[in-house]
């Protein structure tokens, strides 16, 4: 057991509201965050320095990949843009290793408290960035049940910033110790919120691991993988991919993926 620092959902509402407009959090305002924190469990208490020094890390890393022109995407209605999906790929790893090296306990990652606190003290930013609802002008959003909330809050793992980063790094990771399959696929916001983290398949990395290889390899349109998702889902229930090498999954894969090509 170990002890780990969490925040309310009503004191994360308070702090939400007055943080609101501001792209990142000075001292004070952690301060701030800080006064409503409850640590839960027993025994040592959680070290954040090694998260604290990843998250320096991130926001190097961050500020680096929106300068690549690698992580640009050419879409026909809005021009060249940041491909925001494949940077928060490659931000996951170095958050899923910050957590690991801090020495989350279980408990931690099932409670939405623990989440809260996360991306309060450290985060804002973050969440700023990917979802630009959290400005002033969408002050009016944020109430009780809000647009952006959702975003702050671990209500679904799938639309949390922070849980949804750590599954995506999690599920990403091979026996290697590579997290490049986080990244690899382009604009694939859909594949991963809705496809990968919320349903069966998200718990079985294996089978994760094949489908983005695929996607990656021969991607399918939005339509043609909602498509392909939905029948690896249902015909999952028939089968133990837990026990699968690499190489059965791709096999089982490339069965479903070739009937939607």
């Amino acid at each position: 057991m170990m002890r780990y620092p969490t925040l309310d959902i009503t004191p994360l509402k308070a702090l939400a509201k007055m943080f609101l407009g501001k792209e990142e959090l000075g001292p004070s305002e952690r301060q701030d965050v800080e006064s409503h924190r409850v640590d839960r469990g027993s025994g040592d208490t959680m070290d954040l320095r090694r998260l604290e020094e990843q998250v320096k890390e991130m926001k190097s890393l961050h500020r680096e990949l929106l300068d690549d022109p690698d992580y640009e995407l050419e879409q026909p209605a809005f021009g060249i843009t940041k491909d925001l999906d494949r940077i928060e790929g490659r931000l996951s790893e170095l958050l899923h290793k910050g957590l690991k090296a801090s020495g989350m306990p279980d408990e931690a990652l099932d409670d939405k408290d623990f989440w809260q606190y996360l991306v309060m003290k450290y985060f804002w930013w973050l969440v700023v960035w990917r979802h630009h609802t959290v400005q002033p002008d969408n002050r009016k959003q944020f109430k009780e049940g809000g647009k952006y909330l959702r975003y702050l809050n671990h209500e679904k793992k799938e639309v949390s910033v922070l849980a949804r980063m750590y599954i995506r790094a999690g599920l990403a990771l091979d026996e290697d110790g590579s997290y490049e399959l986080a990244w690899r696929g382009r604009a694939a916001t859909d594949l991963w919120q809705s496809h990968l983290i919320p349903v069966d398949t998200g718990y079985t990395p294996v089978l994760v691991r094949a489908i983005l290889r695929r996607q990656a390899s021969q991607p399918l349109s939005t339509t043609q993988l909602r498509e392909c998702a939905k029948d690896i889902s249902k015909s999952n229930t028939n089968v133990v991919p837990t026990r699968w090498t690499d190489e059965d999954a791709d096999e089982y894969v490339d069965h479903h993926w070739a009937m939607h090509l």
